[in-house]
């Protein structure tokens, strides 16, 4: 039996800026955006299944969650992210899975600037979306699922302008959309949910559309969405680093 640093190194990676990225890894995202990389257009999905995806206007290099990686900034003007393809909307499950995201905001007049501010869009753009943003009411962070046309949300307070980890599981077959904030799920567990209908025609970082618009202002980093619901005790360590 290794000894317990030994065993620690082989599950996390022996490099220490890939221990929180490994754990990521082997909980099975169907897609993973670190936003770590140091220069390019290209946003990597490190998850092994191919989904890049593109920066545009996006600085890259910011300072980390503390993991030994990177971020990446967006200047709530011009920068977003495109990660929409013909296999990731293949892959994305609507009626189970987790959606998460570490966020910073530029400054702390982005919790009172009464403009909603996209962090993660994922969805058909109308009746089928999972959602994570900043909406217009000051302090709030908002995890969002709409299921054929009906809509679920957790509105959870904060005015931090460190390293947020936010999650959200949903499952039809349990009936419950949960929102995690650092770690702890925050408001009540939704049940009722809608029935999810057709496949994402949109995946986007730091905006709601293309265009751009509803553009996020601040930093993110390690966006994951897995293809189940994820347990508690799992958001709680990928809430955690390393």
């Amino acid at each position: 039996m290794p000894a317990p640093r030994r065993r620690n190194l082989l599950l996390f990676g022996g490099n220490p800026a890939l221990r929180y990225t490994n754990k990521v890894k082997a909980l099975g995202p169907i897609a993973y955006w670190p936003l770590a990389g140091a220069s390019g257009a290209t946003a990597t999905d490190e998850s092994g299944n191919g989904r890049n995806g593109t920066y545009s206007n996006v600085t890259l290099g910011a300072t980390g969650i503390g993991d030994g990686r990177t971020a990446a900034s967006y200047n709530g003007t011009s920068s977003f992210g495109n990660v929409f393809s013909a296999g990731f909307a293949g892959a994305v499950n609507g009626s189970a899975g987790t959606l998460m995201v570490w966020l910073k905001v530029s400054a702390v007049g982005v919790w009172s600037d009464s403009t909603n501010r996209q962090i993660v869009e994922i969805g058909d753009g109308s009746n089928n979306r999972l959602t994570i943003s900043k909406p217009a009411a000051a302090s709030t962070l908002r995890a969002f699922y709409r299921a054929g046309g009906t809509s679920k949300n957790v509105d959870i307070a904060t005015s931090s302008t460190g390293w947020l980890h936010v999650a959200m599981t949903w499952s039809s077959v349990a009936d419950q959309m949960i929102a995690y904030f650092n770690g702890t799920q925050s408001g009540a567990t939704q049940t009722t949910l809608g029935v999810w209908g057709a496949a994402p025609t949109v995946a986007l970082l730091g905006a709601f559309t293309a265009a751009p618009t509803v553009l996020w202002s601040g930093d993110l980093a390690h966006v994951a969405l897995f293809g189940s619901a994820l347990s508690a005790a799992q958001i709680l360590s990928l809430a955690t680093v390393p």
